[in-house]
């Protein structure tokens, strides 16, 4: 079993996008908040963690040749 995602983890939704930075860990409920840059602004978003996986340093953007 893999560790449990942490504040000031970077991390990824498991179906792809942007990497972002867990910012809070809920204790009572599965879910994180977390923040990227969509160009020069800053987003943010709740996520339940199940939905989430640590970034394995892998390039956002897939090359098709």
């Amino acid at each position: 079993m893999s560790d449990p995602i942490k504040a000031g983890d970077v991390v990824r939704l498991k179906s792809s996008g942007p990497k972002m930075t867990v910012v809070h860990v809920d204790e009572h409920l599965p879910i994180c908040s977390c923040a990227w840059f969509a160009g020069s602004e800053v987003q943010r978003g709740e996520f339940y963690a199940v939905a989430l996986k640590l970034d394995d340093g892998s390039s956002s953007i897939g090359f098709i040749g």
